[in-house]
Protein backbone atom coordinates (compact mmCIF):
# COMPACT_ATOMS: atom_id res chain seq x y z
CA UNK A 1 0.00 0.00 0.00
CA UNK A 2 1.36 3.41 -0.78
CA UNK A 3 -0.53 5.97 1.72
CA UNK A 4 1.28 8.64 -0.09
CA UNK A 5 0.63 7.86 -3.68
CA UNK A 6 -2.87 7.82 -3.05
CA UNK A 7 -2.87 10.89 -1.46
CA UNK A 8 -1.51 12.43 -4.25
CA UNK A 9 -3.53 11.03 -6.58
CA UNK A 10 -6.44 12.43 -4.71
CA UNK A 11 -5.09 16.24 -4.65
CA UNK A 12 -4.31 15.66 -8.21
CA UNK A 13 -8.19 15.22 -8.55
CA UNK A 14 -9.32 17.46 -6.03
CA UNK A 15 -6.88 20.41 -8.39
CA UNK A 16 -7.60 19.07 -11.73
CA UNK A 17 -4.42 18.56 -12.61
CA UNK A 18 -2.70 15.84 -14.19
CA UNK A 19 0.52 13.86 -13.63
CA UNK A 20 2.26 15.92 -16.84
CA UNK A 21 1.19 19.06 -15.09
CA UNK A 22 2.92 17.71 -11.95
CA UNK A 23 6.11 16.78 -13.53
CA UNK A 24 6.29 20.13 -15.08
CA UNK A 25 5.91 22.17 -12.23
CA UNK A 26 8.56 19.87 -10.21
CA UNK A 27 11.09 18.98 -13.07
CA UNK A 28 9.78 15.35 -13.60
CA UNK A 29 8.90 13.60 -16.68
CA UNK A 30 5.12 11.86 -16.60
CA UNK A 31 6.45 8.86 -16.56
CA UNK A 32 8.46 9.38 -13.17
CA UNK A 33 5.83 10.92 -11.75
CA UNK A 34 3.49 7.38 -12.46
CA UNK A 35 6.45 5.21 -11.36
CA UNK A 36 6.88 7.41 -7.92
CA UNK A 37 3.25 7.49 -7.11
CA UNK A 38 2.58 3.74 -7.05
CA UNK A 39 5.96 2.55 -5.72
CA UNK A 40 6.33 2.07 -2.49
CA UNK A 41 9.54 4.17 -0.72
CA UNK A 42 10.14 7.44 -1.63
CA UNK A 43 12.63 9.63 -0.39
CA UNK A 44 11.50 12.37 1.67
CA UNK A 45 12.77 14.49 -0.66
CA UNK A 46 10.73 13.61 -3.12
CA UNK A 47 7.93 13.75 -1.07
CA UNK A 48 8.40 17.33 -0.33
CA UNK A 49 8.89 17.86 -4.04
CA UNK A 50 5.66 17.21 -5.12
CA UNK A 51 3.95 18.19 -2.13
CA UNK A 52 5.35 22.03 -3.32
CA UNK A 53 4.31 21.27 -6.79
CA UNK A 54 0.75 20.40 -5.30
CA UNK A 55 1.29 23.76 -3.13
CA UNK A 56 0.88 21.45 -0.26
CA UNK A 57 2.16 21.50 3.28
CA UNK A 58 3.62 17.80 3.66
CA UNK A 59 3.12 16.95 7.24
CA UNK A 60 4.55 13.37 8.74
CA UNK A 61 3.92 13.12 12.72
CA UNK A 62 4.29 10.54 15.22
CA UNK A 63 1.64 10.24 17.86
CA UNK A 64 2.60 8.01 20.76
CA UNK A 65 0.51 4.56 21.71
CA UNK A 66 -2.13 5.10 24.30
CA UNK A 67 -0.98 4.60 27.92
CA UNK A 68 2.67 5.07 26.52
CA UNK A 69 4.83 7.44 28.10
CA UNK A 70 7.03 9.68 25.00
CA UNK A 71 10.40 10.10 25.39
CA UNK A 72 10.27 13.48 25.69
CA UNK A 73 7.64 13.41 28.56
CA UNK A 74 10.16 10.64 30.64
CA UNK A 75 13.01 12.89 30.58
CA UNK A 76 14.25 14.70 33.73
CA UNK A 77 14.28 18.32 32.21
CA UNK A 78 10.71 17.75 30.92
CA UNK A 79 9.52 16.25 34.55
CA UNK A 80 11.20 19.40 36.20
CA UNK A 81 9.46 21.71 33.87
CA UNK A 82 6.20 20.16 35.11
CA UNK A 83 6.61 20.25 38.81
CA UNK A 84 7.17 23.81 38.30
CA UNK A 85 4.10 24.70 36.34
Amino acid sequence: MNIFGDLVKKALIDKHMTQIELGTKIGMEQKAINSLLNRDNISLGKMIDVANGLDCDLVISLVPKENRVSPLQSSPDYRKKKQTN
